[in-house]
């Protein structure tokens, strides 16, 4: 069941830059992605499907680059929350692979998957709000600013996680 919803989230993520922008080089990097999460689903290993998910995320950015028309911020959201689940499944699925699971079991697993992706995208949307209200007021060079410390963030919250997750491990 959990590679059904796997292959489920890596077309509608890897899909959705397809439809958006049905080029060559996006199908290639799309192709690239879906097979290299599939290797990381059967060889159960967490590095090689989040390697897979940046690819997505790189397809995404691919085919909105090639693409002429206004921000498609929905689109981003869905992505990014479909990441987020597809990397929980995969790993729900690598650590209880084979295990016998209860109907009540996979009941509240859905549903935590449910509020991840939810308050996820409740979160994305607020942010996207917020970051539009704030543009609005702010004189011209802040809202690059603004992005570029919201990035910086990012990537310090990111290393944070990792470096936590990683010494959690080693103790």
């Amino acid at each position: 069941m959990m590679r059904w919803i796997i292959a489920g989230l890596l077309v509608i993520i890897g899909g959705y830059p397809l439809a958006l922008a049905p080029e060559r080089a996006v199908a290639i990097v799309a192709a690239s992605a879906a097979a290299l999460c599939g290797l990381g689903v059967v060889t159960q290993s967490t590095p090689v499907v989040t390697a897979s998910l940046a690819l997505l995320v790189g397809e995404h950015a691919l085919a909105v680059s090639l693409t002429d028309g206004p921000a498609r911020l929905g689109g981003a959201v869905v992505a990014g929350v479909g990441v987020a689940l597809l990397l929980e499944v995969a790993d729900f699925d690598r650590r209880f692979r084979g295990a016998a699971l209860g109907p009540r079991v996979l009941t509240l697993q859905l549903m935590h998957w449910i509020g991840i992706a939810v308050g996820g995208a409740a979160i994305a949307v607020a942010a996207l709000v917020a970051a539009g209200t704030l543009a609005s007021i702010m004189p011209v060079p802040g809202p690059q600013l603004l992005g570029a410390a919201g990035a910086l963030v990012a990537i310090g919250g990111a290393a944070l996680a990792l470096h936590r997750a990683l010494r959690a491990r080693a103790t």
